[in-house]
C-alpha cells in the first residue's frame, strides 16, 4: 500500500505529460490517502484542475493511464 509522501512525488513527476495531453493545471489527492488514514481496500482519490474545457472521452483514458503510472 502507497503512501502519501510516495503518490505526490510520482503526481508531481506526471503532471507534464497531463499537461500536455489533458491540458492539466493541477493535480492532488483527497480522501483517507491524504489524510493518510488509508486501509487495503481505499482508493487514491484523485483531484484535478483543468485548464481547458473538458472533453469527456478523452479525459476518460486520464485513470487507466495514470493507475498504471501509481
Amino acid at each position: 500500500m502507497k503512501r502519501k509522501d510516495k503518490i505526490l512525488p510520482l503526481l508531481k513527476q506526471q503532471l507534464p505529460s497531463l499537461k500536455q495531453n489533458f491540458k492539466v493545471k493541477s493535480i492532488g489527492i483527497f480522501g483517507s490517502y491524504a489524510r493518510e488514514e488509508q486501509t487495503e481496500k481505499s482508493n487514491i482519490g484523485l483531484l484535478v484542475e483543468s485548464g481547458a474545457p473538458v472533453v469527456f472521452f478523452k479525459f476518460t483514458d486520464m485513470p487507466e493511464k495514470r493507475h498504471e503510472a501509481i
